[in-house]
């Protein structure tokens, strides 16, 4: 399934795989960019690529915060049904309103 959303996206131009708008983690520095908060699923098949994120980020010195959902699917934030996601979602909008100082 991964194959296909690369070859939707990328066309298959491997060039591209290189660049940091399409991955992050090929960035030269991660230094100075604002802050984040990384919301993973469990059943994820980008959860890995988003714990590295997560890890270079802090490594980096960038404000991170990192949220782990067991038994979640990659689009669980927005299924409105689903417990998880008002709590991710929750979540979300509170980091949100921390970064833009709207206490």
């Amino acid at each position: 399934m991964m194959d296909f959303f690369e070859e939707s996206f990328l066309r298959n131009n491997t060039e591209l795989f290189e660049h940091p708008y399409i991955c992050p983690l090929k960035a030269q520095t991660l230094a100075g960019l604002p802050p984040a908060h990384i919301i993973l699923a469990s059943h994820d098949p980008l959860k890995d690529d988003g714990k590295m994120f997560y890890e270079a980020l802090r490594a980096a010195g960038v404000d991170a915060h990192l949220s782990y959902f067991d038994a979640q699917v990659h689009a669980f934030f927005s299924i409105d049904f689903l417990p998880a996601a008002l709590t991710a979602r929750t979540e979300a909008v509170k980091r949100i309103r921390n970064s833009l100082s709207l206490l």
